[in-house]
């Protein structure tokens, strides 16, 4: 799976009875061929724990891409 890589297409944050939220959208690009779309949506704190260590809501697109890329395509291969 060496090929796998994530291209974040949009990411942001949100409140829905008092619970933050942050929504990921994007493309998992596992070979040449196949592609899939990832739509997930996380708990703030959770989020954190999965992706980085960092409050998501202080970085920029690309940093939250770089970080998003590292943890999908570990999840899978």
């Amino acid at each position: 799976m060496s090929e796998a890589r994530f291209k974040l297409n949009s990411f942001e944050y949100g409140e829905s009875f008092g619970v933050q939220k942050v929504t990921i959208c994007g493309t998992l690009f596992l070979s040449e061929a196949v592609k899939t779309r990832v739509y997930d949506v996380y708990q703030l704190k959770d989020f954190n724990n999965k992706i980085s260590s960092s409050d998501p809501r202080t970085l920029t697109f690309n940093d939250m891409e770089k970080l998003s890329n590292k943890y999908y395509t570990n999840r899978i291969s």
